[in-house]
């Protein structure tokens, strides 16, 4: 996927389904979506529209799918700080 003027345009004018997953994903962890909205009916026939192979996921596809995205980000972080020669200090404010 590419950005040309604030819109998203495919690069080479082919559906990749695991990247609309990906992207429907990340979407859903950034913008803090209940997981039900991939099962809203408006946003549906919106993918649909966009493009008919789209390939929609359930709300438990999805929710298996973040938990992998999870898993993934804290094996990075986890490793990247291992490689860290100081220390870390965690804190929280509440």
């Amino acid at each position: 996927m590419g950005s040309s003027s604030g819109g998203l345009t495919v690069r080479n004018g082919m559906f990749d389904p695991k990247i609309f997953r990906d992207l429907v994903t990340s979407a859903m962890i950034r913008h803090n979506l209940p997981l039900k909205f991939v099962e809203y009916e408006g946003i549906r026939e919106a993918f649909l529209y966009a493009h008919p192979q789209a390939t929609l996921v359930s709300r438990n596809t999805l929710r298996a799918d973040i938990l992998a995205c999870y898993k993934s980000e804290r094996k990075k972080l986890f490793n990247m700080l291992q490689n860290f020669s100081g220390r870390v200090c965690l804190t929280s404010d509440q």
